[in-house]
């Protein structure tokens, strides 16, 4: 079997025969990640021999394109590889996280193994030599198809729940003949139909890295982090741009939540190492039904743009700048309404410490605000700019509240929620 190395790149890769030497990667860099120490580590020795089926490896070939040829008998039937969660001091948590592979020289369906691994999170993450992609098994809307290619390289998450300070936890990943299919494409493209799904893509103009995250929405997932459903960001190169959503205080590549109201809110992250252009293009759109708007929101510029109407957003970036800086908006102004004709004009609804005042016909809004609490007091008034949505930051206390805001054409009113 060959494996081709691009020049000046890391390439995960597993090895295809059980048992190989290291002499046919001599001028090659080649290391392994050490979940226990936090790291990747070199092996060094020319005459070792490397016999752990499924260990992903890391390799770079320095100053020119590579080929490296392995000899032996072809991986066949079932394997399996122990991974570990250890408590880290240097970071106040457990790792888990290993570097593990497609031990076949065919292409492997991940979907149809990932139940039955123990202890680990049946999401992997793919390295395209500057970010990671992820595909998450059990029903999230990844950034990678559900296959790995032959000798592919990948990382898993273990996550066993008895792991302490003191003793590691462990997780097994298997995989099976079954599961193999013979393809010659690279990276094959998912079979799976997805509705109210969509992928976004950051790209920039110093280079051509791009990153991309999912959202999906998906009546099985919660509001809150999913194995298997949702997926972690994991950090790539630094002049790539880095895109993410956010679950809580926890970034994530894939997203999979309930629609479970009206307006849904994601906050959305992106950084990079360097300052410029940059462009992020929503696609999949069509995937959400008509009566859905789509939204995304520069907190910086204190903007809005309609995804639907143009998917394609451009914006200038600052390394100094905050990466929590963009909103994704799905609004659904029938949603819990069935064969009821909606003749609401505004919606009004919260997020965080912010309220959004959004036109549901398109309509640019023009008018007052005012926020009172539960017992009529009025603690805030303010106007509306000239916009299909405003986003006010009121600074008043954690709570439930009433707004009202008159406009020409009526007065809405609407309760909501402010956290500090």
């Amino acid at each position: 079997m060959e494996r081709y190395l691009s020049q000046n790149a890391w390439h995960y890769t597993c090895f295809p025969v059980n048992t190989i030497q290291t002499n046919p990667l001599q001028g090659l860099y080649v290391m392994y990640y050490s979940e226990p120490l936090h790291h990747f580590r070199y092996i060094i020795g020319l005459d070792s021999t490397l016999n752990q089926s499924m260990l992903g490896y890391g390799i770079w070939s320095d100053g020119s394109n590579s080929t490296v040829n392995f000899s032996g008998s072809l991986n066949s039937g079932n394997y399996s590889i122990t991974i570990a969660r250890t408590y880290q001091t240097s970071i106040s948590d457990y790792d888990g996280w290993n570097l593990v592979g497609n031990p076949y020289p065919s292409a492997l369906d991940l979907s149809a193994v990932t139940s039955g691994w123990t202890n680990v999170e049946a999401t992997a993450y793919f390295w395209n030599g500057s970010v990671y992609l992820a595909y998450p098994a059990s029903g999230g809307y990844g950034t990678h198809s559900q296959y790995a290619p032959a000798m592919q390289g990948f990382f898993v998450h273990c996550n066993d729940a008895s792991a302490t300070p003191s003793t590691p936890g462990s997780g097994t990943v298997t995989v099976n003949n079954a599961a193999r299919l013979h393809n010659s494409t690279g990276f094959l493209k998912s079979t799976t139909a997805i509705t109210n799904g969509t992928i976004i893509t950051a790209s920039g103009y110093a280079n051509n890295y791009t990153d991309k995250i999912s959202v999906h929405f998906n009546p099985d997932a919660t509001s809150g982090y999913d194995p298997g459903y949702d997926a972690y960001k994991l950090r790539g190169l630094n002049e790539a741009p880095q895109l993410y959503t956010r679950i809580g205080n926890t970034n994530v590549t894939c997203n999979s939540l309930p629609f479970d109201k009206k307006n849904m809110v994601i906050p959305m992250g992106f950084s990079c190492g360097l300052s410029g252009m940059y462009t992020l293009i929503a696609d999949s759109l069509g995937t959400f039904k008509n009566a859905i708007s789509i939204s995304l929101e520069d907190l910086k510029l204190n903007t809005t743009q309609d995804l639907r109407t143009n998917p394609v957003y451009n914006f200038t970036y600052d390394i100094a700048d905050d990466s929590n800086r963009f909103v994704l908006h799905f609004d659904n102004p029938s949603f819990g309404v069935e064969k009821i004709k909606i003749d609401n004009r505004v919606q009004i609804y919260s997020f965080g410490s912010s309220v959004y005042i959004k036109s549901t016909n398109g309509t640019v809004l023009a008018g007052d605000v005012f926020i009172s609490d539960m017992i009529g007091r009025e603690l805030y008034q303010g106007h509306l700019v000239s916009n299909t949505l405003n986003r006010i930051t009121p600074v008043i206390d954690e709570g439930y509240y009433v707004v009202k805001v008159v406009t020409n054409d009526g007065v809405y009113t609407g309760k909501i929620y402010l956290e500090n």
